[in-house]
């Protein structure tokens, strides 16, 4: 199935993990030191998404492709709802950077 992703759809992928080429070692592997972005209260959800932040549509439009998923952290006592890099986006960063990329938790 062919997915069709804007340049800033992969921007907001690459600030995910923080992915620069200065980053990409000589044996072309990426070690991400983070795999999230926009934490919001967890008591508020993607799925209400409507309006608003450019950032958040783009979030929006990578989780319907599969390729941002939802995941709910503990901080500091209170449940803290992030977007991370599924599977598939991990993948398809690899396939256009030509890196590997190694996530970390």
């Amino acid at each position: 199935m062919e997915v069709k992703v804007t340049a800033k759809e992969i921007e907001v992928m690459k600030i995910t993990i923080g992915l620069r080429a200065d980053l990409v070692s000589n044996t072309r592997k990426f070690k991400a030191e983070r795999n999230y972005y926009y934490c919001v209260n967890a008591s508020w959800s993607g799925r209400d998404i409507t309006s608003g932040s450019e950032t958040l549509m783009c979030i929006k439009g990578l989780m319907e492709k599969g390729l941002m998923e939802e995941k709910t952290l503990r901080s500091k006592g209170r449940d803290i709802l992030c977007y991370q890099l599924s599977e598939s986006g991990r993948e398809f960063l690899e396939k256009i950077f030509d890196c590997a990329v190694i996530l970390t938790e």
